[in-house]
């Protein structure tokens, strides 16, 4: 989750719940006004609490899922919460773009909503970034380069 938390470019702080408890497996990314939750449970799991947590504080959620496939850059896909309105984007794989180095969050499959994720936004577009099955592809791979980069001892 530190590694997706450094991708958006926010610092991340461990969410605080109570005095003196944090969260678990939770960071604050406060400038972004997101929280990020991690978990190997399967969907919908955390998706309740997470609904609950972003109504009270007002901040998107996105919830890191592991997944068994092998098919998932990875192993990792993404639930998206933009806020008390919206509704959840689920499955996503984090997609960057190869010239910009833009953060997105991207369907799994076929067509639909995408995120773009910064430090100081988060925006919901109908669309994705990419044209075409190699943008596609190529930002996935940049992406998975950029997580197994920031997992590496320095």
């Amino acid at each position: 989750m530190q590694e997706v938390a450094r991708l958006i470019g926010g610092p991340a702080e461990t969410l605080a719940v109570g005095k003196d408890v944090e969260a678990e497996n939770t960071l604050h990314l406060q400038m972004a006004n997101l929280i990020i939750m991690g978990t190997a449970c399967s969907r919908p799991l955390l998706q309740d609490e997470a609904t609950d947590l972003s109504k009270v504080i007002s901040y998107g959620m996105l919830i890191v899922r592991l997944e068994l496939d092998p098919a998932i850059p990875e192993g990792v896909t993404f639930d998206y919460l933009g806020g008390r309105r919206e509704e959840w984007i689920d499955r996503a794989l984090m997609w960057q773009d190869p010239t910009r180095h833009g953060l997105w969050l991207v369907p799994s499959a076929g067509e639909g909503r995408s995120v773009r994720l910064s430090a100081l936004s988060r925006e919901v577009v109908s669309r994705a970034p990419f044209y075409s099955l190699e943008e596609r592809t190529a930002g996935l791979e940049r992406a998975a380069s950029s997580m197994r980069a920031l997992r590496e001892p320095r």
